[in-house]
């Protein structure tokens, strides 16, 4: 999805695809949703020169998946500061990283697991990890290497990190004393905003049915989604044809043998002369 919010203008982005975005993130079936945080990144990027529309953006991440009741929403926040995001040290710096690592502390193991990825990947698999040596998130990987949970544990307990004796207490410590610091706070910390207002009024039109049927982003994604499903058809058709056509030639194949076997088996033989 990150792809369409880069081709299209930003009124269209914002008015349109931001909404579907936050609808597809809340699609009941896992792999929708799993599929579609990804692209807050690119939708950010949109608007960095426009921030004010930028953290009223964030403030509504926030607001529905941070701040979350169920922990499937948590995940989604954690999934949305994964990889991309997570590679922009501006945006996530300013507008993610404490509220990312304060959910290193989530009551519930499948955040923390799912945390637990998401440094995995960005020390291990990302070639020059924007926060490899950022203290705050090596002192993450040492305290989930301490986490009660063995599934956590097992994730980032290869990781290698800066030295530090750093426990859950202190590294909340941490965080709180840099939130409150006036060189990391950001707008989009604060409540409300026109733009947030705004942005869930879209989010309601475009969950109606009817609205949901107009606008060119989707238009498109339909467009691409068509495509797919033809050429899946079509893949499905020709291995099928493929299949059928191998089967008459065996059986041809078995005919023949079986004729060549038969003629051979009705030859007399000399004895019998």
């Amino acid at each position: 999805m990150g792809n369409y919010a880069e081709l299209f203008d930003q009124q269209t982005v914002y008015s349109d695809f931001l909404p579907m975005f936050f609808k597809f993130c809340s699609d009941n079936f896992s792999k929708v949703s799993f599929s579609a945080c990804s692209a807050l990144a690119d939708i950010l990027v949109k608007f960095n020169e426009e921030e004010v529309k930028q953290n009223g953006i964030v403030r509504v991440v926030k607001k529905r998946y941070l701040r979350a009741r169920t922990f499937k929403k948590r995940q989604l926040f954690v999934l949305m500061c994964h990889g991309k995001l997570m590679m922009d040290k501006d945006i996530f710096s300013r507008h993610f990283k404490l509220d990312f690592l304060s959910l290193i502390n989530d009551r519930v193991p499948n955040v923390r697991i799912a945390m637990a990825k998401a440094l995995r990947h960005h020390f291990l698999k990302e070639l020059s990890g924007t926060f490899v040596y950022d203290q705050e998130m090596n002192d993450a990987v040492t305290v989930l290497k301490k986490d009660e949970s063995a599934d956590v544990r097992s994730y980032v307990e290869d990781i290698e990190t800066m030295k530090s004796e750093v426990d859950l207490d202190t590294f909340l410590q941490t965080l709180h004393d840099l939130r409150m610091s006036s060189s990391v706070r950001s707008d989009s910390d604060s409540i409300n905003s026109e733009d947030e207002s705004k942005i869930e009024n879209e989010i309601r039109r475009h969950n109606s049915e009817d609205a949901i049927d107009h606008g060119p982003v989707l238009a498109s994604l339909r467009e691409a989604r068509r495509k797919e499903v033809a050429e899946e058809d079509e893949a499905k058709r020709i291995a099928k044809e493929e299949k059928r056509k191998a089967k008459n030639v065996t059986e041809v194949q078995d005919l023949l043998e079986e004729s060549t076997e038969t003629a051979a088996d009705s030859k007399p033989s000399e004895d019998d002369e």
